[in-house]
């Protein structure tokens, strides 16, 4: 004997912690329960969200001692990730899976093992839910393998870390991720939907990235910081950059060489973002000059020269 239960939602709208409503085009789930083997098969599922695409089948397991823990195992067939906060074509993604445990009576889930590869990037982790009466509470740890930014930013869940990750939507145009640890603690406060609440807890989400080639907004009129390499630091909604190495392109004077540069923000939702930059110049004059034309410095006026006026080079460090 069987049973089929099926639910299907068009044109839906769904909302998690501090991430803005995402809209659901189509979703279709169909699950039998064979009576003989208890084992509940989950196929289809369909979720299809713009331009990103989910299909795929599972299984549920129950119990062959005498706790209440089920197994699951779910897999795509078909999976293209496509944010609507990120430009560029969707991201196709051959393998795609998680596996894990569900106990019904604590109302925890775990997934011992996840896998997202693409042909650019892969990311794998571990990790637990529990949506009992004192939580809900996601515990995560993910594991990067080399991909570029714009890879990062398609598999990067958008409910995980909201604020982090639209920080760097907005502030990285491109670069290569060489290694990358993230690690998510997320309790109530953190998944209510209110960007002032917060857990007190000092590190709920803990991103360490290492890059190279990178491409990093600055602000005003100033040019963007190209040829970055170095570390990446997000503690909640603080971000700390270090760059051994990078250069920016000013209108005129060639390219001025960054070295040590380094860049802390405190929190990433303060407008505008407050917080310290160091690092050391070299370059022309002119490039120079040019540079401190711009605003938010617009040194230049203040001296009524042009860059264009000046000759030879200048090393000179900086911290603001």
């Amino acid at each position: 004997d069987r049973a089929r239960f099926q639910i299907g939602v068009d044109q839906g709208v769904f909302q998690i912690a501090r991430d803005p409503p995402r809209t659901v085009d189509r979703l279709l789930i169909a699950a039998t329960w064979d009576a003989g083997s208890k084992v509940v098969t989950v196929e289809p599922i369909e979720i299809v969200a713009g331009s990103t695409l989910l299909t795929g089948k599972g299984t549920f397991t129950p119990p062959t001692d005498d706790s209440d823990t089920w197994r699951y195992q779910l897999s795509a067939d078909h999976a293209r990730l496509a944010p609507d906060d990120v430009d560029g074509p969707p991201l196709d993604i051959p393998v795609l899976s998680i596996s894990g445990t569900i106990i019904p009576s604590r109302s925890y889930l775990t997934f011992e093992k996840f896998v997202a590869r693409s042909t650019s990037g892969a990311m794998m982790g571990a990790g637990s839910f529990d949506f009992g009466p004192n939580g809900p509470n996601l515990a995560a740890a993910l594991s990067l393998s080399p991909m570029s930014a714009a890879t990062l930013l398609r598999l990067w869940p958008v409910t995980l870390g909201y604020e982090a990750r639209k920080w760097i939507v907005d502030n990285v145009r491109s670069g290569q991720i060489e290694t990358g640890e993230m690690e998510f603690s997320l309790l109530p406060l953190d998944m209510d939907g209110d960007p002032q609440s917060n857990s007190p807890m000092e590190r709920t989400i803990d991103i360490a990235i290492t890059y190279r080639d990178a491409s990093l907004v600055l602000p005003g009129e100033l040019p963007a910081m190209v040829a970055a390499a170095g570390t990446a630091v997000v503690a909640n909604q603080h971000v700390t950059l270090n760059a051994s190495t990078a250069a920016l392109d000013p209108p005129e004077g060639g390219r001025i060489e960054v070295a040590d540069f380094y860049a802390d923000i405190p929190s990433v939702i303060a407008q505008p973002p407050i917080g310290t930059i160091r690092t050391r110049l070299d370059g022309s004059a002119t490039a120079m000059a040019s540079l401190t034309s711009l605003k938010p410095i617009d040194a230049l006026k203040l001296l009524g020269v042009a860059p264009a006026d000046l000759s030879g080079s200048i090393s000179a460090s900086l911290e603001a």
